[in-house]
């Protein structure tokens, strides 16, 4: 793909220059809730877990889809960039005022709905954080499609560093969630700022270029797909709130910390689903159908790579995981997070994203209402008999059902055999791989007295030893992977050897 540049970057370049931007965050973001959650008491951390749950709500309730329909139209409207964008911006900073205003005036509902008086106070700082970082979301879009990936991975990496921070700072030193509600603002600032001092550099800010043409293009395609984007939300934080509602924070905590994923896996996906967007949407404006199929498989196989044999690791490892990360206290959390990690699978053959090159963002709205209804529906018949896992599994079935008729809307999309687009062979092939490692796993934790938290990092380091040569030698890996791999340890080891030498 072409940048705004007129370089040629590959696909895979791209995606892995993300990634690692998103996972060099990851080092410092992950830190977060482990700090978080020991110097708060369970109910706080609840609490805690209840401002970021409706922080991510809101941001996805005001957006009207505007940042994200950014994807489709800067690859297809060149000489328009500045036009979208300002008009992105605009409409931002409208329905970002009115989020405030709305948490102003329903904060003692949401609070009493939610069973957490202690969250009235934070409820309005809620709506600043939203309003604010929703903005600048469009930060990392602008860069992603105009082909800066390095740049954008720099930027993530940046940001997640100047986030969690303010966020451990603040928790270590106040001890107060109000404080870190006030660290978030900070935060989300700073980022608007980096986006206006980047826009204004590369001339993408000027209003007098608005019309009613563009506003009309640009709204009838993020309006379906923000009705889409709400329907899903409700169906993966539904569980969450219905749980919060029934037993309060201190039980919500439980259930939160079992569906914590492990960062990197939506780091991951977003990393290769971003990338792989604008380069389908380009392959279906030129009607390159066969083309579209082959980025499909490849994207999946990637994230297969890693998604699978990251569920296989966490099965055998589930209590080492909970319990040494989050304490003890949460050693309740293990079952239902046995449970959860059928999600990572469940990502690595997401599709989602796919209809969004066709503007088929109808179908997403159809296909996420009938996930919500289906995991309300199963909410209200499981969770009282069988409790939290109940919700669980309230959680997880709808989602997987989802899978499957996406896959069927794309094939009638593309006209490609669904044979063509998954690569069953490879994915039989990493699941055998990953069982051999679980296995090699389990047998040496079995003979490891240590606390949990070491016993994971055995655990784990037994875990790459025994998979990384099974996929390499397996063939799984393609070459153009390969290469990139081989330099990227090249120049850490001429990093590492480097300061070795400095140091003597």
């Amino acid at each position: 793909m072409r940048n705004w540049y007129g370089l040629q970057d590959s696909l895979t370049e791209q995606m892995g220059v993300l990634f690692i931007g998103r996972v060099l965050a990851l080092c410092v973001t992950l830190a977060t809730p482990l700090v978080v959650v020991r110097v708060f008491s369970q109910a706080d951390f609840g609490l805690y877990k209840q401002f970021f749950l409706l922080q991510g709500m809101l941001c996805m309730m005001v957006s009207l889809g505007l940042p994200w329909s950014l994807y489709y139209f800067l690859p297809r409207e060149r000489a328009r960039r500045g036009t979208f964008v300002s008009q992105t911006l605009v409409l931002l900073t409208i329905v970002g005022g009115l989020g405030v205003l709305g948490c102003l005036i329903l904060k003692r509902g949401v609070a009493i709905w939610l069973n957490s008086p202690e969250l009235e106070p934070l409820i309005p700082l809620v709506g600043v954080v939203s309003g604010f970082v929703l903005t600048s979301t469009v930060l990392e879009i602008v860069m992603i499609t105009a082909g800066q990936a390095r740049l954008a991975s720099v930027t993530i990496a940046c940001s997640e560093l100047a986030r969690a921070g303010l966020i451990v700072g603040t928790a270590v030193a106040i001890q107060s969630i109000f404080a870190l509600a006030i660290g978030m603002v900070v935060f989300a600032c700073l980022r608007i700022v980096a986006l206006l001092l980047y826009l204004k550099r590369d001339g993408l800010l000027g209003i007098r270029e608005l019309g009613p043409d563009p506003l009309r293009d640009q709204l009838g395609y993020a309006l379906p797909f923000w009705l889409a984007a709400l329907a899903e939300m409700a169906a993966a934080v539904l569980p969450q709130l219905y749980v919060s509602a029934l037993y309060g924070p201190a039980v919500f905590a439980v259930f939160a910390v079992a569906c914590a994923t492990v960062p990197f896996v939506p780091i991951l996906f977003e990393s290769v689903s971003d990338v792989a967007l604008v380069r389908i949407t380009e392959h279906a404006r030129a009607g390159k159908m066969d083309a579209v199929a082959s980025v499909l498989s490849d994207s999946m196989r990637k994230l297969a790579l890693v998604c699978f044999p990251l569920s296989f690791l966490l099965a055998a490892t589930a209590r080492e995981f909970i319990v040494g990360l989050y304490t003890s206290r949460f050693e309740a959390s293990v079952p239902l997070f046995m449970l959860f990690i059928l999600m990572f699978p469940l990502t690595a053959l997401s599709l989602d994203y796919v209809p969004r090159a066709f503007a088929d963002t109808g179908f997403l709205l159809k296909m996420y209402a009938l996930r919500v209804l289906l995991t309300g529906t199963l909410l209200g018949l499981l969770t009282r008999p069988l409790g939290l896992i109940g919700a669980m599994v309230a959680t997880i079935l709808p989602l997987a059902l989802s899978r499957g008729y996406t896959y069927l809307r794309i094939k009638q999309l593309t006209g490609v055999s669904l044979k063509r687009i998954v690569p069953w062979p490879i994915l039989a092939k990493i699941i055998g791989c990953s069982s051999v490692a679980a296995s090699m796993t389990v047998l040496v934790k079995f003979h490891l007295d240590l606390p949990a938290l070491g016993a994971l990092f055995v655990s784990t380091a037994v875990f790459v030893a025994a998979y990384v040569p099974l996929v390499w030698g397996w063939g799984l890996v393609n070459e153009e992977e390969r290469r990139l791999a081989t330099r990227y340890a090249r120049c850490a080891r001429a990093r590492v050897l480097g300061v070795r030498l400095a140091d003597r």
